[in-house]
C-alpha cells in the first residue's frame, strides 16, 4: 500500500470485503489472517473485523525481512451463523 494511503482503513475495508467474500463460497469455514507480530497496524486488522488470535508461531527463516519479529500471528474469522 502507498504510504499516503496508510491510517485511511483502506486495508481494513478491503479486508472486510475480501472476508465477506469468502464467506459467499459455501465450502469456506474461516477466513485466515497471518502478520508479523512486529507490525502492529496489520495487528489492527483482524482484531477491529472481529477474528479470534489463535496462535503465534515461529516463521520461516528465510521469509524474514529486517524489521519482521520471526513470530507470526494466525487469526481466524469462522463463518457467520445463519439468522433464522
Amino acid at each position: 500500500m502507498h504510504p499516503t494511503a496508510a491510517r485511511r482503513g483502506v486495508a481494513t475495508k478491503t479486508t472486510a470485503a475480501l472476508t465477506s467474500d469468502a464467506f459467499k463460497c459455501p465450502e469456506v469455514e474461516y477466513v485466515e489472517i497471518v502478520h508479523d507480530a512486529a507490525n502492529a497496524a496489520s495487528g489492527a486488522i483482524p482484531k477491529r473485523l472481529g477474528f479470534t488470535e489463535v496462535r503465534r508461531m515461529s516463521a520461516r527463516e528465510l521469509l524474514l525481512a529486517a524489521s519482521e519479529s520471526g513470530t507470526d500471528v494466525v487469526w481466524w474469522l469462522s463463518r457467520p451463523s445463519p439468522i433464522f
